[in-house]
């Protein structure tokens, strides 16, 4: 999880560069999201012996952080792709 949150946003244009993806993209924000999600449901996990509750929040933390994203990118990049803004 560290490394994920680490890579895709402190070191997001090294990691994009790498990976061979175009810098300062929203996928790199969204990657990051998603680890914090899974860092999350791992550890909950430990101690909630429940599917749905780590699962909820997991799907709740990659959702607004992917829409967060968008919103920044259509606010600072005035990215308007259908794609980027939903239809």
């Amino acid at each position: 999880m560290i490394s994920g949150i680490m890579g895709h946003i402190i070191y997001a244009d090294q990691v994009a560069q790498s990976i061979g993806w175009p810098l300062n993209s929203g996928f790199q924000m969204e990657l990051a999201f998603a680890a914090i999600g899974i860092g999350l449901i791992g550890f909950m996990g430990f101690w909630i012996r429940s599917f749905w509750l780590p699962y909820i929040i997991t799907r709740t933390t990659f959702l607004w952080g992917a829409g967060i994203t968008h919103i920044m990118h259509m606010i600072e990049n005035k990215n308007s792709s259908p794609s980027n803004t939903g239809i």
